[in-house]
């Protein structure tokens, strides 16, 4: 049943974006027509190439293949003064626009203003009127691209659910330490830290989505967030290898794994985590005052909590100073 309804929610997509992309290529055909313009199908055909995934992505292809199309004007200019409009002058000019993109990283201006340049090719001139031609088609083309983006929003409740489940999966982790602490689970699956991952790549997924529908400075916070927790994802895990690496159970460690269900109880994101930092402070000073174990085991696993405790201090840290930095903006 759910597998059926994920399917239809596909197909749902893939008409809405054929229609979209189909009525934007028709509508500046349209446009480039009435403007009375050559080849005003390739406007249509760069509507459909300008169209991506987020608004801030159509928007930056566009401005791209507006600086490449004049830098494509001007090496089409030279080439085809020096080599007459011929196949050689064409290749020539392929090669010197083809290098210059690719060495930006601006693979995605090639093909279209490659077409416009065919163009001169095909007229055997480069004539003002014959270069407005070309840069009309380009920003009717890339206009009604980036019209036809505009109804993209930030997704927020996908938002919200994904960053629930994965602070839901930490609480858990946190929730099996404590057990592991105390001596009622040895061992804690690796299987939670992979479902973790996901989770924190999901949510990350859709953060970065929801940042390039937009074009507001605030929407970077969830995409600061992710990357705090994607951080402390790796803290917990390494948290994880150390109660590993005890061989006995120190007597020390029921009062970590009480202050481990305590990180869980209260793992949200508006807490800071100020008051959590102040009480594992009086936590170190304790143990300081205690005698130290004789036996080598029981020294070794003390020490290993030490260094336990040094990671959730670190893990702690992380959102304070977090939500610091957040404060400051």
């Amino acid at each position: 049943m759910e597998q059926g309804k994920k399917r239809l929610q596909e197909w749902r997509y893939y008409g809405f974006m054929a229609a979209k992309l189909s009525f934007g290529c028709i509508l500046s055909v349209i446009i480039a027509y009435e403007l009375g313009l050559l080849y005003s199908v390739t406007a249509g055909v760069i509507t459909v190439l300008s169209i991506q995934n987020t608004k801030v992505e159509t928007v930056q292809t566009a401005r791209r293949r507006l600086i490449a199309f004049a830098v494509a004007t001007v090496v089409a200019k030279i080439s085809f003064s020096s080599f007459g409009y011929t196949t050689f002058g064409f290749g020539v000019f392929l090669f010197v626009y083809i290098f210059f993109c690719i060495s930006l990283g601006w693979e995605a201006a090639m093909s279209i203003n490659t077409v416009l340049a065919t163009h001169f090719l095909m007229e055997k001139t480069m004539s003002w009127e014959m270069i407005a031609n070309e840069a009309l088609l380009l920003l009717t083309g890339t206009t009604v691209g980036i019209l036809m983006n505009l109804h993209l929003r930030q997704d927020i409740k996908t938002m919200r659910i994904r960053m629930k489940l994965m602070d839901e999966e930490i609480k858990r982790i946190l929730h099996q330490m404590s057990q592991c602490m105390r001596g009622k689970n040895s061992f804690l699956e690796e299987e939670h830290f992979y479902r973790l991952e996901q989770l924190v790549f999901q949510a990350q997924e859709v953060a970065w989505k929801n940042h390039n529908n937009t074009f507001a400075r605030q929407s970077v916070f969830y995409v600061e967030y992710l990357e705090m927790r994607k951080k402390q994802t790796e803290i917990l895990y390494e948290m994880h290898r150390k109660i590993q690496q005890m061989e006995v159970t120190p007597v020390q460690a029921g009062m970590i794994a009480g202050f481990l269900e305590k990180i869980a109880a209260e793992y949200e994101e508006k807490n800071q985590g100020n008051e959590l930092l102040a009480q594992l402070d009086s936590l170190f000073s304790d143990m300081q005052k205690e005698e130290l174990p004789v036996k080598r085991e029981e020294f070794e696993s003390r020490a290993v909590l030490y260094v336990f405790m040094l990671d959730m201090k670190e893990f702690l840290e992380m959102k304070q100073a977090f939500g610091r930095m957040q404060l400051k903006k």
